[in-house]
C-alpha cells in the first residue's frame, strides 16, 4: 500500500526514465556578507558553469544571491538539468528582461530557460561561455544581454482566440487523446495554468 500511495517515488522514477527533464528552483537575490549556511548538494554543483572571465570591478557580472530553494533530493538528483526560475522586475512591475545567470557565492548557475536550450541542444555546463557586460555563448550561439546578464524577453501574441502555442490538458494527456508527436522533439513547458492556482509567470 505504501508502495502505491508514493507518489512521489512515482515521479522520481518517470524524471529518470525520461532522461530530459529539466526542473526549477529559486535563488534570493542581494549580496551575501558572508558564507553559505550549507554546503551546496551535488545534484545542484553539476549544473554550475565554469569560471567567467574577469573584468575591471566586477563589472557586468551576474546578479548576486544569498540564499538557494532547491528542489526535493529525490527529484533534482534524477532530473538532466536545475535552472533558476528568479524574475527581475523593473521598477514599474513590468518584466522586460531574464537574468540568464546568477552568482551564489563564487559559483553560476544557469536559469531555467538556459538549462532547457542546453539540454535541447545536447549541451553540458562546460560548453556555455558568460561573457561580462555581452551575453552568454551557448554551444554556436550567441545571446546578447544587458550588462547584468539579462536577456531582453520576446513575447509571443496569439492569433484571434488561439494562443501562441499550444497548450493540452493534463487529463487529455493521461487518457491518450494527444498523440506523441505533439510532443516529439518539442520543448514542453508542464504546469498549472487554471485561475486560482498561481500568476501566469
Amino acid at each position: 500500500a505504501e508502495q502505491t500511495l508514493d507518489a512521489d517515488a512515482k515521479l522520481a522514477t518517470s524524471i529518470k526514465a525520461a532522461g530530459n527533464v529539466v526542473i526549477p528552483m529559486v535563488f534570493t537575490l542581494g549580496e551575501p556578507l558572508g558564507r553559505p549556511n550549507e554546503a551546496t548538494p551535488d545534484y545542484i554543483l553539476k549544473n554550475a558553469l565554469g569560471p567567467l572571465i574577469s573584468t575591471p570591478d566586477d563589472q557586468g557580472q551576474p546578479l548576486p544571491t544569498t540564499a538557494m530553494s532547491v528542489p526535493v533530493a529525490r527529484f533534482g538528483k534524477v532530473a538532466a538539468m536545475v535552472g533558476f526560475l528568479n524574475d527581475t522586475q523593473d521598477p514599474d512591475g513590468a518584466l522586460r528582461a531574464e537574468p540568464l545567470v546568477l552568482r551564489y557565492y563564487d559559483m553560476y548557475y544557469p536559469s531555467l530557460a538556459l538549462s532547457v536550450a542546453m539540454k535541447y541542444l545536447n549541451l553540458r555546463p562546460d560548453d556555455v561561455h558568460v561573457i561580462p557586460d555581452q551575453g552568454v555563448k551557448v554551444g554556436n550561439l550567441f545571446i546578447g544581454t544587458t550588462p547584468g546578464l539579462r536577456m531582453r524577453n520576446f513575447y509571443y501574441s496569439g492569433t484571434g482566440s488561439n494562443p501562441p502555442f499550444p497548450i493540452y490538458s493534463f487529463a487529455d494527456v493521461k487518457l491518450g487523446k494527444i498523440p506523441p508527436s505533439a510532443f516529439q522533439n518539442k520543448i514542453v513547458p508542464i504546469g498549472a495554468t487554471a485561475a486560482g492556482l498561481g500568476n501566469r509567470f
